[in-house]
C-alpha cells in the first residue's frame, strides 16, 4: 500500500510542553497529527495487524533538516491513530530515505506486510534479511525453555 502525507512530518518526542505534571506533544506536532489524520481517514486505507516492512520517503523543502528516526516515530504513532497499524510494534523491518531541496514537505510510505516481502516486491533490503536468517546461528531460532 502506498500513502503520501502532504506536510513537514514532525518528531512527537521533541518540544514538548509540560502543565502540572502532565506531558503533551508540541503544538507543531498537534497540527501534522491533525493534518495527517484528515489525509488518511479520507482515503480509508486497510488495516495491518500482522507484521510489515515499511519504506519512508522524506522529502524535505529547501535545505530543511530533521532526524529521520524522529520523523518515523511521529510517523508511526499517527499510522497507528488512524487505525492503519493495529500497533506499531507490527512494524519489524523499514527503509528510511531522506531527500533535501524539494518545493513542499511530503512523505511517502510504502507499507507491505512483511510475508510479501522479497516475494512480490523488489526491495533489496529484504533480500539482506532473508539472508541474514539463513546464515543466523542455530541458538537464536531455538525457543527459550
Amino acid at each position: 500500500m502506498k500513502i503520501t502525507l502532504l506536510g513537514r512530518a514532525i518528531s512527537k518526542k521533541n518540544n514538548r510542553r509540560n502543565f502540572n505534571h502532565t506531558s503533551l506533544p508540541s503544538v507543531a506536532f498537534e497540527k501534522f497529527h491533525h493534518s495527517a489524520m484528515a489525509q488518511l481517514l479520507y482515503k480509508g486505507y486497510k488495516k495491518f495487524t500482522k507484521p510489515v516492512f515499511i519504506d519512508y520517503v522524506f522529502y524535505m523543502k529547501g535545505k530543511m533538516d530533521s532526524d529521520t528516526d524522529n520523523m518515523e516515530g511521529g510517523i508511526n504513532d499517527i499510522l497507528q491513530d488512524a487505525g492503519i497499524l493495529e500497533n506499531d510494534k507490527l512494524i519489524i523491518e523499514h527503509h528510511c530515505k531522506k531527500i533535501a531541496g524539494n518545493k513542499e514537505f511530503v512523505t511517502e510510505l510504502s507499507i507491505v506486510p512483511f510475508s510479501q516481502v522479497g516475494v512480490d516486491n523488489d526491495y533489496v533490503i529484504s533480500k539482506v534479511t532473508k539472508r541474514e536468517e539463513a546464515n543466523r546461528p542455530s541458538i537464536i531460532n531455538e525457543p527459550k525453555q
